[in-house]
């Protein structure tokens, strides 16, 4: 009886003991690295293509040569990914148009493969400026919101099988409904940012962060000694069986 009780002791200390040492915490990259974190897949078919984390500290940059698009095909878009997480989701970024030329395009992507994606943008063209969104299969552009800003903040949220689309201008502005679609992707899928042009014009484009708060991520909050500390515990117990 002395054993099996203190053995449940020991699984109660020792799952305290795991339980403060780590913390699931919601998802968000501030791109405050000189480091791509290890979560990230850069998917960049043409390596003239370049990304960097410190040309402007604080923002994840793309530099995107003309001609550099994804349609039906996989074609030379570069892309940042990871597995998006199960069921419903959400996630936003703030992005940022340089050089604003037309025909280019800053980008919060679902991705499933070529021919399988969502492209919720800040976009300059000749005829559609500011928000917008364009998805596959079907080639299907949805709507446009004319605010020919330089820089816009993004957010798709997943609910039920049903695409939401929005925008803001600003921080602390409320989103803008867009628009929404009803696309399936078998799971499992990407999601993450992009950047991509299809005429003769070439891109920069600049993202401030992306969050998503259904992925979770595993995190070391409290020091080893923590742990230490329990297992103390452990053998002050054991030394009252």
């Amino acid at each position: 009886m002395k054993r099996f009780s203190f053995g449940i002791i020991v699984w109660i200390v020792t799952l305290l003991a795991v339980g403060t040492y780590f913390s699931t915490i919601v998802f968000a990259d501030e791109f405050d690295s000189a480091q791509l974190r290890k979560v990230w897949t850069l998917d960049n078919p043409n390596a003239a293509n370049t990304w960097s984390l410190t040309e402007v500290p604080g923002w994840f940059r793309f530099n995107v040569l003309a001609h550099q698009d994804t349609w039906a095909d996989r074609g030379l878009m570069p892309l940042l990914l990871q597995t998006a997480p199960k069921g419903d989701f959400s996630m936003e970024t703030h992005v940022k148009i340089d050089n604003q030329l037309d025909s280019t395009y800053g980008c919060l992507v679902v991705w499933k493969g070529p021919g399988e994606w969502i492209h919720l943008e800040l976009i300059f063209d000749a005829t559609r400026n500011g928000a917008h969104c364009e998805y596959w299969p079907g080639g299907i552009r949805l709507a446009v919101a004319n605010i020919d800003p330089d820089e816009v903040y993004l957010k798709i949220d997943y609910v039920g099988g049903v695409w939401n689309l929005y925008y803001k201008l600003a921080e602390k502005d409320d989103w803008t409904f867009l628009d929404k679609t009803i696309v399936k992707y078998e799971y499992p899928y990407q999601v993450g940012i992009g950047a991509k042009t299809w005429g003769a014009n070439p891109v920069v484009a600049d993202f401030d962060y992306f969050r998503c708060p259904e992925l979770g991520e595993a995190q070391a909050v409290e020091p080893y000694s923590k742990l230490a500390t329990a297992w103390a515990k452990i053998k002050t117990i054991a030394n009252y069986q």
